[in-house]
């Protein structure tokens, strides 16, 4: 074979192989670039999914199925039983705040109209003066600290939630080292709560 033969020869095999090298970097920067974009739109939703504002919120207690539901933003109590499937009959509806506003991570419990007259009704009375059962903050649930006059279902979530930070309460006066529990609402609940 002729010298001119084997370059020509050799200059095709080099032509054939810069060729395949050139169509393989365009396949990888094909690939690179759908990649690219699927991860961009991946992105986007779970940008748009943050955005969503949407909150998670356990219900227990009287309703027809408890558990935890995913909620919009500003929903209220009502919406989060509704969710659940409403009321059992032996609810105690009119004990809840119906209205207020949900925050994440918040517990909506239901209590029953059983539990609400054991902690509602006087313990007994003694020369005209009611004598009222004491409700105990180190092992009160929210829907018992809510029977306390001042307590509505945020500031009974604050005092478990600082229970469960700090541990129980040592004293009474350390109520007041919770946010919007001051002097004022203080004085209102002192005589009905108990540490032991």
């Amino acid at each position: 074979m002729s010298n001119i033969k084997k370059i020509s020869m050799l200059m095709g095999m080099m032509l054939c192989l810069l060729m395949a090298c050139t169509r393989a970097s365009e396949q990888i920067i094909i690939v690179e670039k759908e990649t690219l974009e699927e991860a961009i739109e991946e992105s986007t939703l779970l940008e748009e999914s943050r955005n969503e504002a949407v909150i998670f919120v356990e219900v227990c207690g009287m309703v027809m199925n408890p558990g935890v539901y995913r909620l919009e933003f500003g929903a209220r109590v009502f919406q989060a039983i509704e969710a659940a499937g409403g009321y059992l009959e032996e609810a105690a509806a009119g004990y809840v705040n119906q209205a207020a506003i949900l925050a994440d991570g918040q517990q909506v419990r239901v209590p029953s109209k059983e539990e609400v007259e054991v902690f509602m009704l006087p313990e007994e009375t003694v020369a005209g003066e009611e004598k009222v059962q004491l409700v105990n903050i180190n092992t009160a649930d929210e829907s018992q600290l809510m029977t306390l006059p001042g307590i509505g279902q945020v500031k009974a979530g604050w005092i478990v939630e600082y229970r469960n930070t700090n541990g129980n309460f040592n004293s009474i006066e350390e109520l007041k080292n919770i946010e919007g529990i001051k002097d004022g609402v203080y004085n209102k609940l002192k005589d009905r709560i108990s540490i032991n």
